[in-house]
């Protein structure tokens, strides 16, 4: 699976394979997740949850919180365009991480400036455990954390593995 998997990111990242090849050498991976996989599955989630835990606003679809939560702001999940949103990824995510291996934790490891992005997404999986899909919600957000590192640069700039500069 590693091979098949650097061989067709190589193709769509040219100037990733190497890197990759160098660090999943030695790591066994059991499935990888891409974030196409992910945005369908988080975008069925906030589709079928419109009007009860997201709201359409605009074409989009948003997450709005609740009164008292005046730490996090409103998010897109789903844009204009109808394509999901890293918040909606995430969802996904978790759904698939839980639903497939139901780990007893689940970290993400991002730099900090992804703080406000972890708190509205685990603030709708409780919102959609406690109203409409169950416990199993609770217990996916309470068993997840967000773990931050600072900014990580590269040659003096701001590394992005999404834009190839790591």
């Amino acid at each position: 699976m590693r091979d098949k998997f650097i061989e067709n990111w190589g193709v769509d990242n040219p100037s990733k394979s190497d890197l990759v090849k160098d660090k999943v050498k030695s790591t066994n991976i059991d499935k990888f997740v891409f974030e196409r996989q992910a945005g369908e599955v988080g975008k069925k989630i906030v589709k079928r949850n419109i009007g009860k835990v997201f709201t359409e606003s605009e074409g989009a679809v948003v997450y709005i919180p609740e009164e008292g939560r005046k730490d996090i702001n409103t998010s897109v999940f789903i844009n204009s365009q109808g394509y999901p949103t890293y918040e909606a990824k995430d969802l996904g995510l978790i759904k698939m991480k839980f639903d497939e291996f139901n780990p007893d934790e689940s970290i993400f490891v991002t730099d900090n400036e992804q703080i406000q992005h972890f708190k509205v997404v685990f603030d709708a999986c409780v919102r959609l455990g406690d109203r409409f899909l169950g416990d199993k919600w609770n217990t996916w957000t309470g068993r997840s954390k967000h773990i931050t590192h600072g900014r990580m640069t590269y040659k003096g700039q701001k590394m992005s593995s999404r834009l190839g500069g790591v």
